[in-house]
């Protein structure tokens, strides 16, 4: 049996190469175009992975192609982890030995966190886009609701200790927020500071500053409807009229 699927498979090479040729060469700009337009992140693994695009057919849809590389993405980042180690505990004699390995895993790996880099900036942008259709009217003639607004900036309710860096985008507001020591939202001053205030500012973030050493609290704007007029205070002068001297608890 078998060998009459290898002479009908070799049969159908030899009288079908056209053919097959062609499907070929439709695929593999399918998935060059796929990779180009959605998914740069997988960039890489089209090119150490060809054993992916055998299994990625020409009608394959494009969630199923998204598993399919992810997949062996996956795969591609364990083999180069587990090829570092040992090159690592290599007892070479010289540099000479290991240098042939050394580039081609220093290769691999520079492009795959290329396309972790590619992933990164991909992700923002959809937050942008998704901000900004959020900032527009809706078919009502009306602007969204803020608390949709107020949950892609930091979602209400939380704070640092209780959501994880990849939860929040401060930095649509100002980068250096991204790394702040302590961040709340919407959550009344009296449960994370000194202060016997139930004001609920939207989002207070304390952070250290590198140069000075000097802490900083910066509380967002309440409005986030375009239509109504921002505050003309400055955030220090915010921060006065809302947190008084009162300090974050356990953050000195």
């Amino acid at each position: 049996m078998d060998q009459i699927e290898r002479e009908a498979v070799s049969w159908a090479h030899e009288h079908l190469s056209n053919v097959i040729e062609s499907i070929e060469k439709q695929k593999a700009e399918r998935i060059s175009k796929f990779v180009q337009d959605q998914a740069p992140m997988l960039r890489a693994v089209v090119k150490y992975c060809p054993e992916a695009l055998k299994e990625i057919e020409l009608n394959t849809t494009d969630e199923k192609m998204t598993q399919t590389l992810y997949a062996y993405k996956g795969k591609a980042e364990y083999e180069i982890r587990n090829k570092s180690e040992n090159l690592l505990r290599t007892q070479a004699k010289s540099i000479d030995e290991i240098d042939n390995q050394y580039k081609e895993l220093t290769g691999k790996l520079d492009d795959f966190q290329k396309d972790q880099l590619a992933a990164y900036v991909l992700f923002r942008k959809m937050i942008i886009d998704l901000l900004d259709k959020k900032l527009c009217l809706n078919k009502n003639g009306k602007y969204h609701n803020e608390d949709i607004v107020h949950d892609i900036v930091f979602p209400r309710k939380t704070d640092t200790d209780t959501i994880g860096y990849e939860n929040h985008n401060l930095w649509l507001i100002d980068e250096l927020l991204s790394f702040h020591s302590y961040a709340a939202s919407d959550k009344r001053l009296c449960d994370f500071t000194t202060s016997s205030s139930e004001e609920r500012p939207d989002v207070v973030v304390l952070r250290k500053s590198v140069t000075t050493g000097v802490r900083g609290q910066y509380p967002c704007s309440n409005s986030k409807n375009p239509s109504e007029r921002i505050s003309t205070k400055t955030p220090p002068d915010s921060c006065s009229g809302m947190c008084g001297k009162s300090a974050i608890k356990g953050y000195g």
